[in-house]
This record gives C-alpha cells, sequence and structure tokens, in this order.
C-alpha cells in the first residue's frame, strides 16, 4: 500500500485498501492460491470501516467480524452484544467477554491477545 501511495501520489482511503486487497486476492487465486482470510480495519475522513474478506477474494464492509474457529465462538456473541454507538469501555467489555468466552469453549487455552484500536489518532495496542 505504501507503493501505491508513492506511484500515485495519493493515500488510499480504507475502502480503496481494501479493494486493492481484494483485487491482489483475486489475481493470486488464479495464479498460486493463498489461503487467507482478512479483517482490514482503519479510520479516515469517512470515519472507521472494518472490511471482510475471505480467501476467495470476496470483500464486504462489516460492522464486526471474526475468523477461524474463534468465528464460531465469537461471531453468535458480537450478533447479541454489538450495539451501533456502543463507547470504547463497552467495547473493551465485548472483547473481553469473547475472550472469556473463547478462553471457556475453545479447545486450546490461549492466555494473551493482541487488542489494536483505529482511531483518528492512529493505531494503538491495548493491554487488556
Amino acid at each position: 500500500m505504501h507503493l501505491q501511495k508513492y506511484k500515485n501520489g495519493n493515500k488510499l482511503t480504507v475502502k480503496e485498501a481494501a479493494n486493492w486487497m481484494r483485487s491482489e486476492q483475486a489475481y493470486y487465486l488464479r495464479k498460486e492460491p493463498f489461503y487467507v482470510n482478512s479483517l482490514l480495519a482503519g479510520y479516515d475522513e469517512e470515519g472507521p470501516a472494518l472490511y471482510w474478506l475471505d480467501y476467495l477474494a470476496s470483500c464486504q464492509q462489516v460492522t464486526r467480524g471474526a475468523h477461524g474457529y474463534a468465528a464460531y465462538f465469537v461471531n453468535s456473541i458480537l450478533d447479541n452484544m454489538w450495539k451501533k454507538d456502543m463507547t470504547e469501555e463497552e467495547g473493551i467489555e465485548l472483547i473481553k467477554y469473547c475472550i472469556n468466552e473463547l478462553n471457556k469453549r475453545f479447545m486450546l487455552g490461549q492466555n494473551k491477545f493482541i487488542v489494536k484500536r483505529a482511531d483518528k489518532k492512529g493505531i494503538t495496542t491495548l493491554s487488556l
């Protein structure tokens, strides 16, 4: 994406970055497939955005999401507890609840998670 900035002279928006990732994944799907699911989050002039991309190069803007085995447990929690106008504290509590459920229900116990926040100030790592 930095190369795109230097070639074209402008910084990509979150939507443009998601579509660029989707087109690259679609190209390699036909050449040398790599099976990667991604969540792309960012903040630009239009505000915060989250994009869900799967290994078949489909791309969708979403309000919440998860990939992998964790998605089987976390997506239902996010569907029930996520609200449009959540505060940051409510969001952190929801993340903690999801992590707690994963530790209870998932066969592999993982005690360390990296949580990052993307806002107009940039990207910061949160300690839970």
